[in-house]
């Protein structure tokens, strides 16, 4: 149990909580005080009711330097309404302003992590992964006053459309001056980046990486510098393929114009790619593509008679799940006359 007169409490750095394991009480006295050299604090399973509990602890970690929320149930990451009395505490400079990393895992009933301008200064890192209900990642508001952000990773969230939202057709210009690395993994819903014709500047921008993100269009609608950028990574993996068509606008477009986008797929849906499914049945498509692919869905193809030809199926190495449904009109799934002919001959 720990208590203000615990001798170890002043020399923690490390702090795990789950709401699960103790009364909010703990989170209302002045325990908070003592943990002068607290830098990492993981958060689990907090709710609505809680997390204005939690609002007023966080505030007096003056020294922490990573937050990490995981499995969490509120709707606000950082409550701001009027009927919170930390609001204003949230654009002063002195809430977690020493913060430089910003974990969020599985918080499923977020549905934008920042809203609201934030007094985030210090930080570098924000990460946010397999939260389920989140559509956007930041208020444009909350994007400027991000200034020294150097990584920003959005991985496996469902429902994420654009990572900074749509606010009106008011004319904005946004600069990421310290952005470094930016990922993109497997957001399936992802059309934009930004979708309103602000502009953005990211002078120091490396490494894009954007991988299983089927419906992205472009990166963003209004202008777009990104000086050092000279290619966008398709995978996450060691020995990664690369991709560069001009600029960044026109190589999101082309990505699967060209169906390098692709290569990177584990779990493909063919219905959603009505032109890929004509390419690839007529062999216009490279046999290498969908060598990383290890689920594919045939699905909703009426006039659909001829089967996946053998060449097709010499392209899937690691298919590992084949599901086919709603194809009336198909009489066999597997052509396998070529690869027949070909053994006998």
């Amino acid at each position: 149990m720990l208590t203000p007169n615990s001798q170890v409490i002043p020399n923690l750095e490390v702090l795990g909580l789950d709401a699960h394991d103790f009364k909010l009480t703990f989170l209302h006295c002045d325990l908070a005080e003592s943990f002068g050299k607290l830098k990492k604090l993981y958060l689990g399973n907090f709710d609505d009711e809680s997390v204005a509990s939690l609002s007023g602890f966080l505030q007096r970690l003056n020294c922490l330097e990573s937050l990490s929320f995981c499995g969490n149930s509120f709707k606000e990451l950082f409550p701001y309404e009027q009927g919170h009395t930390w609001k204003q505490d949230l654009r002063g400079d002195t809430f977690l302003q020493n913060l430089q990393t910003l974990q969020v895992d599985r918080c499923h009933c977020l549905t934008i992590l920042m809203p609201i301008a934030m007094a985030f200064k210090n930080l570098t890192t924000l990460d946010s992964w397999s939260c389920d209900g989140l559509v956007n990642v930041l208020a444009c508001s909350a994007a400027k006053t991000l200034v020294n952000l150097t990584t920003m990773k959005i991985r496996d969230c469902k429902l994420v459309t654009e990572v900074i939202a749509n606010e009106g057709d008011r004319e904005e210009a946004i600069v990421f001056g310290q952005l470094k690395v930016l990922e993109l993994y497997r957001l399936s819903c992802l059309t934009f980046f930004c979708s309103t014709n602000y502009s953005f500047k990211f002078p120091c921008l490396e490494q894009v990486i954007v991988s299983q993100c089927p419906k992205l269009k472009i990166f963003s609608q209004g202008v777009l510098s990104t000086p050092l950028l000279k290619r966008v990574q398709l995978s996450r993996e060691d020995d990664p393929a690369y991709f560069w068509k001009e600029d960044l606008n026109s190589t999101i477009k082309q990505m699967f114009t060209d169906m390098v986008g692709f290569c990177s797929f584990e779990h493909l849906t063919l219905s959603q790619f009505p032109n890929l499914k004509e390419k690839l049945w007529n062999g216009q498509a490279p046999i290498d593509l969908f060598w990383n692919l290890k689920s594919l869905e045939v699905d909703n193809f009426s006039d659909m008679s001829s089967a996946i030809p053998s060449n097709v199926l010499c392209g899937f190495k690691n298919l590992e799940m084949l599901d086919v449904r709603s194809c009336e009109s198909l009489e066999q799934v597997f052509d396998l006359t070529k690869v027949v002919k070909k053994f006998w001959a």
